[in-house]
Parts: C-alpha cells; sequence; structure tokens
C-alpha cells in the first residue's frame, strides 16, 4: 500500500485508518481488491462528510445574507 503522512489521524467515523487497512490486509493479497475494498469502506462516508460541511457553509452564507438585508433596511 502506498504511504499516507498522518494515517494515524484519519478514520472513516467508525475505525481508524489503521484498523481498516489492517483489516483488509488480512483479507486479501490483491492490491487493487484492497483498493477497492477500503474505497467502498471510506468514500460514502467521505461523501456524506463534505456534503455535510458544504450545506453548513451555505447556510452561514443564507444567515449572512439575511442579517446584512436587515441592516441595509433599517439604514436606509
Amino acid at each position: 500500500m502506498s504511504e499516507l503522512k498522518g494515517k494515524e489521524k484519519v478514520n472513516n467515523g467508525d475505525y481508524s485508518w489503521l484498523e481498516l487497512l489492517n483489516g483488509v490486509e488480512a483479507s486479501t493479497s490483491s492490491e487493487s481488491e484492497k483498493l477497492q475494498k477500503l474505497t467502498q469502506m471510506v468514500l460514502p462516508k467521505f461523501v456524506a462528510c463534505l456534503v455535510t460541511e458544504m450545506e453548513n457553509k451555505m447556510m452561514v452564507e443564507k444567515e449572512s445574507l439575511k442579517s446584512c438585508h436587515k441592516v441595509g433596511a433599517e439604514e436606509g
């Protein structure tokens, strides 16, 4: 497996990267199967995390716009 810096800190929400990697390495010796299994385990939660992060950012921006409109209306 290729080296990942800081992998001790990476997790999928339930298991650390090293736990996932050790489990996959114990199940197969094929490099492509290892990568496929790791991707199937990690990718859905990674995407969900990105979506949540984007939604939170959009909510903050939306609230910021609302407050700007209120200030503008009060000044006008």
